[in-house]
């Protein structure tokens, strides 16, 4: 099952880089505190994940871009229109899609794309703790056996069902 990890771009990046021609990873451009831990905590979990640029739409950690400033609120509509198309596309690729955000700081923009993606058909899950992340991958196994028994009869898909919550629930109780 694919899965993927997403936040936010930040206005904090490596200022030695203005004004130059040079491209670095987004490990290396973005600054913030919280943007650079979201990668760390992305890195120790091993899951796949990316940083929704308002200039460059998803970059990946094997990307390779320049610093850029652009303000969300500087997003002209046809813009937003292409780099919205274009997160479609990427998510497609996906099973599990996850948004990592702060609550107190978040632009509308980005609420405004994980609900332009559930419309279009690709949930968004979204997700304000960066321990959410380790939390949220024991889970990732059971949903995929949802998500592959989804074609099968309804009894399966019952039975599944009814297997997956009980692993969930044993899951959060503690062990004696």
């Amino acid at each position: 099952m694919k899965t993927l990890y997403f936040t936010h771009c930040c206005a904090t990046k490596d200022d030695s880089l203005k004004n130059t021609k040079a491209k670095v990873s987004p490990l290396h451009l973005y600054q913030s505190d919280t943007t650079q831990k979201f990668m760390k905590r992305c890195i120790e979990t091993g899951v796949a994940w990316a940083i929704f640029s308002d200039k460059y739409g998803f970059v990946f950690p094997s990307d390779q871009i320049q610093w850029y400033e652009k303000h969300p609120n500087s997003v002209a509509i046809i813009e937003k229109k292409r780099l919205f198309d274009d997160a479609f596309k990427v998510l497609q690729d996906y099973d599990l899609v996850y948004f990592y955000y702060n609550p107190g700081r978040i632009h509308p923009l980005y609420l405004e794309l994980v609900d332009e993606m559930k419309k279009r058909g690709k949930d968004v899950w979204k997700i304000t703790h960066l321990e959410n992340i380790r939390k949220w991958m024991r889970h990732i196994h059971f949903k995929s056996l949802i998500i592959s028994y989804m074609q099968q009869p309804q009894i399966v898909r019952a039975i599944a069902a009814i297997v997956v919550v009980v692993c969930v629930i044993y899951s959060e109780f503690p062990k004696r």
